[in-house]
């Protein structure tokens, strides 16, 4: 069993993952980097008659995308690629055992090959549902 991180963490560790059924996870390879998935609450206002004050109220959920990024490896980007405009289950673990869960399909990769260091690959989630967060409780 792995052990949580303890408070202050870093990202190392974090773990992004796929799955077709929500069951059986495959984890991306060579991650780098990801995003938590981005949600934006649109915001309305409202005015009753008699009062000049205007009250901010929640409007709708707009679900965003989330981001990551792999080290460029042959088959790790084979895998990737393969993915786009599947939707699928993604879970997101950080180091303290925690996770995200959303669905989602892969809507852009790019790639950076620079002239001195790693190539990298940069893809993004089109986020299909509300993501849903478990902490994770000993």
């Amino acid at each position: 069993m792995t052990t949580p991180a303890v408070y202050p963490f870093t990202g190392k560790g974090t773990q992004l993952a796929y799955s077709t059924d929500g069951t059986t996870y495959t984890a991306v390879a060579k991650l780098k980097d990801v995003k938590t998935p981005k949600l934006s609450v649109g915001k309305a206002e409202s005015v009753t008659y008699g009062t000049i004050i205007q009250t901010p109220v929640a409007g709708n959920i707009t679900l965003g995308e989330c981001d990551f990024e792999i080290e460029y490896e042959k088959s790790a980007y084979a895998a990737i690629v393969a993915l786009v405009r599947t939707t699928l289950q993604w879970k997101i673990t950080y180091p303290d055992l925690s996770t995200e869960l959303f669905s989602g399909f892969l809507s852009e990769i790019e790639g950076d090959n620079p002239d001195s260091g790693v190539p990298t690959r940069k893809g993004k989630i089109a986020i299909t549902d509300l993501p849903t967060f478990d902490p994770y409780v000993s």
